[in-house]
């Protein structure tokens, strides 16, 4: 990929297998902390009007933040985050970017809000793994339990504590098994 890029950089086209790879060579050029070669790829793939896909333009935004060129990256990632506005990488670099910008109250508003966005993601994930395993526990009483000697309730409560200790795959385990759910 190296001879690709130079022959890219130097004038060459290429085909679309070889756009790919160079868009890869982009995001890998990043990951090994190179960000000014990013920056030259990724200027050299916007003047020849080649397409670069969403999830490089974080890349090389953290390439032009790198650089010190925080307007640059704000761009891209705003770019970013309006095709996926959860993208963390891309909410976490708009804020530096903003930062090194000194829009402090932009940068701060802006990491607030994303910081609520995940935090009530995670609560209607958390949400939805305790109503999954309360299920997978009320199907486990229903054949287990059929003397009906058990009270159900006193069940169901340790749930949240085995989400909590080992996650959705503890507690399904646990139940497949047979196991109670009572902290061990």
């Amino acid at each position: 990929t190296d001879a690709l890029a130079a022959a890219f950089l130097g004038g060459e086209e290429v085909d679309a297998e070889g756009l790919r790879r160079l868009v890869d060579r982009l995001s890998a050029l990043w990951m090994r902390n190179r960000p000014a070669e990013v920056v030259q790829l990724y200027e050299a793939l916007q003047a020849k009007r080649h397409q670069v896909p969403g999830w490089a333009w974080s890349d090389a935004a953290g390439a032009y933040l790198a650089l010190r060129k925080p307007q640059l990256a704000e761009g891209l990632y705003r770019k970013a985050l309006a095709e996926s506005p959860d993208g963390f990488d891309a909410n976490l670099g708009l804020f530096y970017a903003r930062v090194e910008s000194e829009k402090h109250d932009e940068a701060a508003a802006h990491i607030d809000a994303f910081a609520a966005r995940a935090l009530d993601e995670l609560h209607a994930h958390h949400q939805v793994l305790v109503e999954v395993a309360s299920g997978i526990l009320a199907v486990r009483l229903d054949a287990t339990d059929d003397a009906g000697d058990v009270d159900d309730d006193l069940r169901v409560e340790p749930v949240v504590h085995a989400l909590d200790a080992g996650g959705i795959d503890e507690v399904v385990s646990r139940c497949e098994t047979g196991e109670t759910l009572a902290a061990r």
